[in-house]
């Protein structure tokens, strides 16, 4: 598979799904992570607000699927990354952020 380079989203009509939230730690190191979500046709936008505005980490396309499910992929995707050691995941281009 071709590697995508990550480049910023355009967001300005991109819809705010919410929140993921998930735990990579174990109940002694407990490890918190929180992505806001925005949704365009063809892809998801995850990121973060901090006082200058939404932070992109990063997106992941969608393949033909309904948002919905993108939306559980992604949530998969991202926690795997995380109690991956943050190794690189076939279906997230990510920000240097990440």
């Amino acid at each position: 598979m071709e590697k995508i380079e990550w480049s910023p989203s355009n967001i300005k009509h991109a819809t705010y799904l919410g929140v993921i939230e998930f735990n990579s730690g174990d109940e002694e190191d407990e490890c918190w992570h929180d992505f806001q979500v925005f949704t365009l046709s063809n892809r998801l936008i995850f990121g973060s607000f901090c006082n200058t505005g939404f932070i992109e980490s990063g997106y992941m396309l969608k393949v033909g699927e309904s948002t919905d499910v993108a939306l559980q992929e992604l949530a998969s995707e991202l926690e795997a990354f995380y109690r991956g050691g943050c190794e690189p995941r076939e279906r997230l281009i990510c920000s240097e952020r990440m």
